[in-house]
């Protein structure tokens, strides 16, 4: 019992000190190609779902204790603020609680392509 009491003051302190810092996204969703097969906004733990554990992801990065790749950080960025911040795993909560205003949790991760690349691959043939 007193574990549980100390591991929950321990996640609020993370929870509250990780409210005023923010990450911000330094790559844009253009310049990664990944394989982009069935990604999704939110699903940071890659296990096909948007969870309570991908919110446990994006907490354990910004209290520093996981890092998250640049694909990762875009995909986490749930209310497209082009920031990962505790605001993103609240978001992801509330999607997994299937309650309303949660951005785009949930959504298929389409990669950007920049319109010039496309011109220039149709002019080469």
């Amino acid at each position: 019992m007193k574990s549980k009491k100390i591991l929950g003051v321990i996640l609020s302190a993370l929870m509250a000190t990780s409210a005023f810092s923010i990450i911000p996204m330094s790559v844009s969703a253009a310049e990664i190609d990944p394989d982009t097969t069935a990604m999704v906004y939110g699903d940071v733990d890659h296990d096909g779902q948007v969870t309570i554990m991908d919110a446990t992801v994006v907490q354990k990065h910004e209290a520093e204790l996981e890092t998250l790749s640049d694909m990762d950080l875009i995909l986490a960025d749930v209310n497209e603020d082009d920031i990962v911040s505790i605001v993103d795993s609240t978001v992801i909560q509330k999607y997994a609680s299937e309650l309303e205003d949660t951005g785009r949790a949930g959504m298929p991760y389409v990669a950007e392509t920049d319109p010039t690349e496309a011109t220039e691959a149709t002019e080469a043939t």
